[in-house]
């Protein structure tokens, strides 16, 4: 059996990254959509502690399954929050994580959002 989420569970969503109704109007249409967004934001703030109000509207205006998979992707293994900022503001043309800022093993300042 599929899981999909309910709107009442959506619609009881507490956390910072709760949704308003617009955005819950929007996951009656597209549930996965909308869990990929809550997902993908609770990796960052998994990784880097709070997150930029920008960077939360920026998310949560993302319309692209696969763009939001790839950014998840992006969270969970950038070592620096500069690193993953970058790759959102490369849009949707970004495909591929490589080079030295994805290096699991590189040390950095994970937390800083001074760039934003």
């Amino acid at each position: 059996m599929v899981f999909k989420p309910s709107v009442e569970k959506l619609s009881q969503d507490k956390t910072p990254n709760s949704l308003t109704r617009e955005e819950l109007s929007s996951a009656i249409q597209d549930p996965w959509l909308a869990q990929d967004q809550a997902d993908l934001l609770a990796v960052l703030e998994l990784r880097f502690g709070d997150i930029p109000e920008g960077v939360i509207q920026q998310v949560r205006t993302l319309d692209d399954g696969n763009a939001l998979q790839r950014l998840i992707l992006v969270a969970a293994n950038a070592p620096t929050w500069e690193a993953f900022y970058t790759e959102l503001l490369a849009g949707p043309e970004a495909f591929r994580l490589v080079g030295e800022r994805f290096d699991p093993l590189r040390q950095g300042n994970v937390g800083d959002h001074s760039n934003v």
